[in-house]
């Protein structure tokens, strides 16, 4: 009963590592750098052809919102 649970236990992890091993490679062989890295790979979310932005994020600077008094 044992040496069952063993080597259903080892047949798991195996199928497990093949699986994994599969996407990585079919990940290696997709075309697009951007598809191939995921959506966090560090180059934004820019596509080709669009405008850059007018203020860099990392660079910006958060300030709240107040507007003026009208009052007289």
């Amino acid at each position: 009963m044992i040496t069952f649970i063993l080597r259903l236990f080892l047949a798991i992890i195996t199928m497990r590592i093949l699986f994994s091993l599969v996407r990585v490679f079919a990940r290696v062989g997709a075309g697009d750098p951007d598809e191939r890295l995921g959506p966090g790979n560090g180059r934004g979310a820019r596509k080709q052809g669009e405008p850059k932005p007018l203020v860099d994020r990392a660079s910006a600077i958060d300030v709240p919102f107040t507007e003026e008094r009208t009052d007289p």
